[in-house]
């Protein structure tokens, strides 16, 4: 698999050790310690904490 971009060895809550992720397309197309992967781009995020996203649940109602 060829893939846009790899984000190397970052750190994540569920998981004790670091993993990569693989980024074809805007998409994650895989969440897991990539050794045959190929890609364009490549970033080591040793040291860094990576999520996929974060959402508002917050809302206000007023003048209803």
């Amino acid at each position: 698999m060829t893939c846009d971009l790899i984000i190397k060895n970052a750190s994540l809550a569920e998981r004790e050790q670091n993993i990569d992720w693989a980024i074809l397309n805007g998409k994650i197309v895989a969440i897991e310690k990539l050794s045959q992967v190929e890609s364009l781009k490549e970033y080591d995020a040793k040291g860094d904490f990576l999520c996929s996203g974060f959402y508002e649940t917050h809302t206000s109602w007023q003048g209803l």
